[in-house]
This record gives structure tokens, C-alpha cells and sequence, in this order.
């Protein structure tokens, strides 16, 4: 059976590992898997992230969605479940929040780009008419 399993990831993460990474549960696991799911679906297409941004709490809505899918099992072919907290926590909100905190900011950052690369293009077509009437 070990010939069969590929361990290149766990090698990797062994060469890393300085003593301060933790590997995550099978839950944990899973429901950012969901949750990297729902996310990409959302990023590439046009029409939901148009919804998406327009939305007045994007995390709250996200969150929701992750509850809807990972309850009625609509979204993968395992089923997430709850998981408990001897202290009352909301594991699950507390992992949809941090994951989404995490693509929320590399997405803005990439939505800041575009932008500003249009802004460029825009001002040098300005630039450039402006000094195409001035050599006329």
C-alpha cells in the first residue's frame, strides 16, 4: 500500500517544517477544500462576482453560502459536518471567516491591479493624444 500513496507532499512539508507548522485535521482540511471551491467558482465567473461584490457583507454572504453547501452536501461527495468545541467556538465560522479574510485580500489586491494597469493604459492614450495635438 505505501507503493501506491504519493508522500511528495508530505516530504515537502516535512523539508519546511522548522517546527512550526501544524498539519490540519480531516475537517479542517475539507472544509477549506469547500470552501477554495466555492471561492474559484465565484472568481471566475462574471456574473457571480459582480452578485458577489455588490453585496453588502461579502463575508457574511460567503459564510452562508458555506453553510448551505456544507450542510445539504450539494457541494462535493463528503459530507463536512459539524464539528464541536468543548468551549462553545463556532469552528466552522471560524475557518470560513480566516479563509475568506485570506482570498478576500489577495483578491482585492488583484482587482487593485487591474484597475490601476487600466488606469495606466487610459493615461498613456491621454498622453499620447495630448502630444500628437501639440506636434500637429
Amino acid at each position: 500500500m505505501d507503493a501506491t500513496l504519493d508522500y511528495s507532499s508530505s516530504v515537502f512539508l516535512n523539508s519546511v517544517n522548522r517546527g512550526g507548522l501544524a498539519r490540519p485535521t480531516d475537517y479542517t482540511f475539507l472544509l477549506c477544500v469547500h470552501c477554495w471551491r466555492v471561492f474559484e467558482d465565484i472568481r471566475e465567473s462574471r456574473d457571480l462576482m459582480k452578485q458577489f461584490l455588490g453585496a453588502g457583507c461579502q463575508r457574511s454572504l460567503f459564510s452562508k453560502i458555506i453553510d448551505r453547501l456544507t450542510a445539504n452536501q450539494l457541494y462535493g461527495d463528503e459530507m463536512i459536518g459539524d464539528n464541536f468545541c468543548v468551549h462553545g467556538h463556532d469552528l466552522k465560522l471560524l475557518i470560513v471567516n480566516r479563509f475568506f479574510n485570506c482570498v478576500a485580500k489577495n483578491l482585492v489586491k488583484e482587482l487593485t491591479n487591474v484597475a490601476s494597469q487600466h488606469g495606466q493604459q487610459t493615461k498613456r492614450r491621454k498622453v499620447a493624444k495630448l502630444q500628437s495635438d501639440t506636434h500637429a
